[in-house]
């Protein structure tokens, strides 16, 4: 294994699934690996042996860090590896686009049926979209985003900011040599955070204290996910959860009383990005998440919502919220290699609920964590979404989005019309530091 990896250049094939972009030759080292992998001749825990190896000699990360998310991630690889509907040739053209395969695949190039606009929900269009310069002069609604929390526990004041971990400014063993500092060592961690790391509690709670402050005419927060730090080698289902009640407490003490419309993030799954499907039922299920947000979450979701961790509430007549768990489009969460087409049936039901919309006249807020792009989700997702927000263009009036970190504004453009924009995403900023961002959250005025 280790031969081939240094053969098809493993560091270089990391760096385009990260970024999600491809070359002949990633193309053709992704091939090779996928094949290894997809064919069965090595069991799980050679398989798993193996990788342990390539980790700690090409030095991904430190050897704790190399253990945890291994041994997190070896029964869901072992189970897809088995059970997978693609082909091995099919794997690359998913996860690096189709440039990565050649010939015809219904796992890559699937379509689904989006129905035409009927006469009565047309006249309602027309009617509503009519109104819109009237609603410009009435009364407006604001809106508190908040995203990417990453909070720390176990953040350590004084503590090294820079270490060979996904996540440093906390206790780490010099024991481990691949863990010692590489940075100035008189470079500590601060009261209140530091740049390349997650925040610590009591910031959290700072940051919702001045929220709450400046936040006394916001009647409806879009919370999108993320709440657990970085040290993806430590997530566990029960530390997950203890991270979530705790932010679940925070919201309800310090909102005033505003309707929270909360989103999952990638962060939340164990593994990380890990979202099998509803009907995944036995271990691997993802039916524990779903379950305990619905304990914590129960004052503020739709039963519907456990089905998928995506769900519709009608703010007002007039106005209702889409949330979806874009977790199922993403190239990272190893389940798209289960079965890639439309994952959850998420995109179908989308386009059930837009008819809805449309036939009852209401405008839409689409809400999620993972922005839809090519960077983060699959080219045949990525198309199928914008042919959906083109078709409801005139009912989806604005998307809200979280994950990168950044402050962004993005425009949408038509798949048959690079110069036609159909919508538009707006990315709030993180509340964590990690790696390069200060503390934001966002608050948007919209016209009711």
């Amino acid at each position: 294994l280790l031969k081939i990896l240094d053969v098809v250049g493993f560091r270089n094939l990391l760096s385009a699934v990260r970024e999600g972009a491809s070359t002949a030759i990633t193309c053709l080292s992704c091939h090779s690996l996928s094949t290894l992998i997809l064919n069965g001749v090595i069991n799980k825990e050679t398989m798993a042996l193996a990788f342990h190896e390539v980790c700690l000699i090409l030095q991904l990360s430190s050897p704790r860090v190399c253990v945890g998310l291994i041994e997190q991630m070896k029964e869901t690889v072992h189970f897809i590896r088995q059970n997978s509907k693609l082909k091995s040739t099919e794997v690359c053209g998913v996860l690096l686009g189709s440039q990565c395969f050649i010939g015809r695949s219904e796992h890559l190039f699937w379509r689904l049926d989006i129905p035409g606009v009927d006469n009565i929900s047309q006249m309602r269009v027309h009617s509503r979209n009519g109104n819109r310069v009237n609603a410009m002069s009435q009364s407006t609604r604001q809106i508190l985003h908040l995203t990417d929390i990453h909070m720390d526990l176990e953040y350590q004041i004084g503590s090294h900011i820079e270490c060979n971990e996904p996540i440093c400014c906390r206790s780490i063993p010099f024991s481990d040599n691949s863990s010692t500092i590489s940075g100035e060592a008189n470079v500590s961690a601060g009261t209140w955070g530091a740049y390349p790391c997650d925040i610590p509690i009591h910031t959290v709670e700072n940051a919702f204290k001045e929220i709450s402050k400046n936040s006394k005419s916001v009647d409806l927060w879009y919370w999108t996910g993320d709440i657990v730090a970085h040290d993806i080698w430590q997530y566990s289902r029960a530390r997950n959860i203890a991270h979530l009640q705790i932010i679940a407490q925070f919201l309800h003490q310090y909102t005033n009383g505003s309707r929270i419309v909360p989103v999952i993030g990638n962060h939340e799954a164990v593994p990380i990005n890990c979202f099998p499907p509803p009907s995944i039922q036995n271990s691997h299920s993802i039916s524990w998440l779903y379950e305990a947000l619905a304990q914590q979450w129960t004052k503020w979701l739709p039963e519907d919502a456990l089905h998928g961790g995506y769900y519709t509430i009608v703010i007002n007549k007039g106005f209702r919220v889409i949330v979806l768990n874009t977790n199922y489009c993403a190239r990272l969460n190893i389940w798209t290699y289960y079965d890639s087409v439309d994952p959850a049936d998420q995109l179908k039901w989308l386009i059930k609920e837009l008819v809805i919309a449309e036939q009852e006249g209401d405008f839409v807020h689409i809400v999620g964590h993972v922005p839809v792009d090519n960077r983060e989700c699959t080219q045949a997702w990525v198309y199928n979404y914008l042919e959906i927000v083109e078709r409801f263009s005139d009912t989806i009036v604005a998307q809200f989005f979280g994950h990168t970190h950044a402050d962004e504004f993005r425009v949408l453009y038509s798949n048959h019309n690079f110069s036609k924009p159909i919508g538009f995403e707006i990315l709030s900023p993180s509340l964590t530091t990690f790696q390069t961002f200060n503390p934001s959250y966002r608050i948007i005025t919209v016209t009711h």
